[in-house]
């Protein structure tokens, strides 16, 4: 048993034996994308996140909304925040992005094709960027990208062999 600390519509903090959780009302609470082109250059956004008061250049990620499939997020986050489609995706595997204090994770998908479709976004990101695989691990191994959930999918793509 545990015992509720604070609730609110997104979250609630309990207390799980003398451990503070943050648990969340998924156990997956969202879908990241890779998106990859017909040229093979992967798509990503820069986004001002308030958290860290930086630009962050990442893979268009967002939270899974009651009745949607986890691939439906997927797919509608890519077009919400890039104004992209990808024709299939393929599952990556999960992310706990801090698991000594949140309970529950995301799915990182590739996404095979994309393309833009509209220039109408959110208006969450600033802009589009386009790598190379190898101008993408140069991001990496400079410090450009920090994002866990982008790193996390580079990760799996290179560790299975569908990076390049």
């Amino acid at each position: 048993m545990y015992e509720v600390l604070h609730a609110n519509r997104i979250f609630n903090v309990i207390d799980k034996d003398g451990h503070f959780v943050v648990a969340e009302p998924f156990e997956c609470n969202g879908a990241m994308v890779a998106p990859r082109d017909a040229e093979g250059n992967y798509c990503l956004v820069e986004q001002f996140r308030k958290a860290i008061g930086l630009v962050s250049t990442e893979f268009p990620r967002g939270k899974h909304d009651l009745g949607e499939s986890i691939e439906r997020t997927a797919r509608r986050e890519t077009l919400e925040e890039m104004g992209f489609e990808v024709d299939e995706l393929v599952k990556l595997g999960i992310l706990h992005t801090n698991n000594s204090i949140i309970q529950s994770h995301m799915l990182l998908f590739a996404g095979i094709g994309a393309r833009q479709v509209t220039k109408k976004t959110d208006g969450e990101v600033q802009r589009v960027v386009k790598y190379s695989p190898d101008e993408l691990l140069t991001a990496v191994a400079s410090g450009k990208i920090t994002d866990s959930h982008t790193l996390s999918a580079i990760t799996y793509m290179l560790a299975n062999g569908i990076f390049y």
